[in-house]
């Protein structure tokens, strides 16, 4: 059976793809094997981290894949560089950065909209 696009099923998996999995391929030790996609939109990103912040505190959960669009997308490099660098917690660490930097995330002094 040929695969499906990926820019098509970003966040589907199916029984081949579990297979060929290297998650799949080891016993999961009680671990929640989960994929995610993440919706865009500015506000909803800032929303995401938190939830993704949450998501990594369970060390039952392993993320297979991640994907999103717009800050989705954002959100899914960041967690996947940080992971990369330094695991769950170098994920947690590099979406607080990130989102501690933007703007909508930072309180705004009354002086700025005068």
């Amino acid at each position: 059976m040929a695969r499906p696009p990926h820019d098509r099923v970003a966040a589907m998996t199916t029984e081949q793809d579990r297979a060929e999995s290297p998650a799949a391929s080891a016993p999961a030790s009680g671990r929640k094997i989960v994929n995610l996609a993440l919706q865009g939109g500015g506000s909803h990103g800032a929303i995401t981290w938190g939830v993704l912040d949450r998501l990594l505190e369970e060390s039952g959960l392993e993320f297979e894949r991640v994907t999103g669009t717009s800050a989705g997308a954002v959100n899914a490099v960041v967690l996947a560089d940080g992971s990369a660098a330094g695991g769950r917690e170098g994920a947690r660490e590099a979406l607080r950065v990130y989102w501690k930097k933007c703007r909508c995330c930072r309180p705004v002094a009354h002086s700025q909209h005068r």
